[in-house]
């Protein structure tokens, strides 16, 4: 029996970061999970990059922003007004897009590498947990090893600029965050 697949609101850090953004993205297209994310999020994410990678331009930004649609059309989730959550605390209120988000999406988890702004206490009336992409990667790969391991060896494949050897994607894995996700495929 199979179990349905995790509904992931992807906060604007996880889809920042090229190698976290991939997997999770290669894991929807598997069937493993089923990515949702914002308008706000992605505001966040062109503003980040447009910050931090002045080398990207505005075309490409647009062409990344489209291949995210493509590969998950459902995934945009529009927030409504009459769902707030103000009253929740928040450790730090610019996140409460995310959690409203979340809710709203009825996700399962909201991946994001910033869990102290997500404290179980907080999410869980709302009926929500957060976790790393690491560790969702981990739980995943602990279960489908064969199929985790085949489910990074295609996105390391795609990988064409500089392509990257096995041993190369572990180390930009391990920078990336992915630390144990990266363990367990060494």
């Amino acid at each position: 029996m199979s179990s349905r697949p995790d509904i992931l609101f992807l906060d604007a850090n996880v889809l920042y970061s090229a190698c976290s953004r991939d997997l999770l993205i290669e894991a929807s297209l598997g069937g493993l999970c089923h990515c949702r994310w914002s308008d706000q999020v992605l505001s966040e994410v062109r503003i980040a990059l447009h910050r931090k990678r002045p080398d990207l331009r505005p075309p490409q930004l647009d062409r990344l922003f489209h291949l995210l649609a493509l590969a998950c059309p459902e995934a945009l989730t529009r927030l409504r007004p009459e769902v707030s959550l103000r009253s929740l605390p928040l450790i730090d209120p610019a996140d409460a897009h995310v959690i409203q988000g979340a809710y709203v999406a009825r996700a399962d988890v909201i991946i994001t590498f910033n869990l102290r702004h997500f404290p179980r206490r907080h999410l869980s009336p709302l009926g929500l947990m957060a976790m790393t992409p690491d560790q969702w990667l981990l739980a995943k790969a602990k279960a489908d090893p064969d199929g985790m391991s085949e489910l990074a060896e295609r996105c390391r494949r795609r990988l064409a600029r500089p392509p990257l050897s096995k041993a190369d994607h572990l180390k930009v894995l391990r920078r990336s965050g992915l630390t144990q996700f990266a363990d367990f495929l060494a």
